[in-house]
């Protein structure tokens, strides 16, 4: 495992910032795809963002008030309590059977999507988002929302509204990365 280099702090407001940026791009050009970043302002969405863009893996960790867009930039946010050891209650006697999943219309489930949509494209300032991106942000909604649909990969659920949603597969550093995008409706 790789760790950006040792720096000396230099007094300047964002010394600490623009140095875990230059050691976080050294480290992505030298191979390195899988990152974790511990913070929680949004000054690291762009670097994130950028990161992403090149096929690679990140990993946000922060206290539960961290800033809502990096939480949605990483592939997955964890927060300090989800770190924390959770004590373990007693079993109960008697269960009730899990209640089934809640099914939406295929009218509501379209309407969750295009939300979903509207809201990340509208935070990341593109009509191309990343797939995995949308997916947060549904898992967000509904953290059950993938085995609700049925469907292991969010690609299988867009692919079923091609009037909808486009997708494009475009070449992130060594890799590729799914994007989606609203259709343009016709009147």
């Amino acid at each position: 495992m790789q760790r950006c280099q040792d720096f000396t702090p230099s007094a300047g407001r964002n010394a600490t910032d623009i140095a875990l940026v230059i050691g976080a791009m050294d480290l992505l050009y030298r191979g390195v795809r899988l990152f974790c970043l511990v913070a929680g302002d949004s000054d690291y969405v762009p670097l994130v963002l950028r990161l992403r863009q090149e096929g690679c893996t990140v990993l946000g960790i922060g206290m539960p008030n961290a800033s809502h867009a990096l939480q949605e930039a990483c592939n997955r946010f964890l927060t300090t309590e989800q770190l924390t050891p959770q004590p373990i209650l007693p079993k109960p006697t008697l269960s009730s059977p899990p209640l089934p999943p809640v099914t939406l219309s295929l009218e509501e489930l379209q309407a969750l999507l295009t939300n979903a949509y509207h809201q990340v494209a509208k935070a990341g300032g593109n009509e191309w988002v990343l797939l995995a991106v949308l997916g947060k942000a549904l898992r967000d909604h509904g953290p059950t929302f993938q085995t609700t649909y049925g469907k292991k990969k969010l690609s299988a659920l867009i692919d079923q509204y091609p009037d909808l949603f486009e997708t494009r597969l475009r070449k992130a550093g060594q890799g590729q990365t799914a994007e989606v995008r609203i259709r343009e409706q016709r009147g």
